[in-house]
C-alpha cells in the first residue's frame, strides 16, 4: 500500500464521517424543532364587540367620533348578514348606509399569489380621523373602531396597497 493509497483512505473516512455528523445534527435539529411546534397552543380570548343595543343615529358631515358608533352598527349588520364577505359588497353596504365611497379604502379579496383573503378590511376617512372595520370570512366575526389618520398629510387609513373602489 502507497502513502497516497493510505491518505486517500483516511481523507475518505473522515468525509464520511463528517457526512454522518452533519446528517446527525440536521436530524435532531428538525427533530427538536418540531417538539417546538407540538407544544401548547396560546389560548387567544379577543374582546367581544360592543355594539349598540339600538341603531344609532348617522350625521352626515358628522366627525369620526360621532359616526363611530353607527359605524359599528353598520359593520355588525353587513357581518350578520348573509352578503359574501368581500370588498365591493362591504363597501356597497357602507354607501347604502349613508357613507361616501370616495373616503373609503377597502383591502384586497386575494392575496398576491391568488389564495383567497381570510378576512377583509374597510376604512372611511372623516378629516384626520379613520373608523376602520375588518370582518373575519370564516365565522363573520368582526372588530370596528376610530383611530387616527395616518402619513405626512393625515390621509391613510390602511396601510399598503388597496383595492381599488372603481365600480
Amino acid at each position: 500500500m502507497s502513502l497516497f493509497s493510505s491518505a486517500r483512505q483516511s481523507v475518505a473516512k473522515q468525509t464520511r464521517i463528517a457526512t454522518v455528523i452533519a446528517a446527525a445534527v440536521a436530524v435532531t435539529t428538525v427533530l427538536s424543532g418540531c417538539s417546538l411546534l407540538d407544544g401548547p397552543k396560546p389560548e387567544v380570548k379577543r374582546q367581544e364587540q360592543q355594539v349598540p343595543e339600538k341603531e344609532p343615529q348617522f350625521y352626515p358631515g358628522g366627525s369620526a367620533a360621532e359616526n363611530e358608533e353607527y359605524f359599528i352598527w353598520i359593520m355588525q349588520q353587513f357581518a350578520t348578514s348573509e352578503t359574501p364577505v368581500a370588498g365591493q359588497p362591504l363597501v356597497d353596504h357602507l354607501v347604502a348606509a349613508g357613507f361616501n365611497k370616495a373616503d373609503m379604502t377597502v383591502s384586497f379579496d386575494k392575496t398576491r399569489i391568488n389564495f383567497e383573503a381570510d378576512s377583509i378590511f374597510v376604512a372611511v376617512r372623516v378629516g384626520e380621523e379613520c373608523l376602520l372595520g375588518q370582518v373575519a370570512k370564516a365565522d363573520r366575526t368582526f372588530v370596528a373602531t376610530r383611530a387616527d389618520a395616518l402619513g405626512a398629510e393625515k390621509n391613510i387609513c390602511i396601510i399598503g396597497e388597496t383595492r381599488p373602489i372603481d365600480w
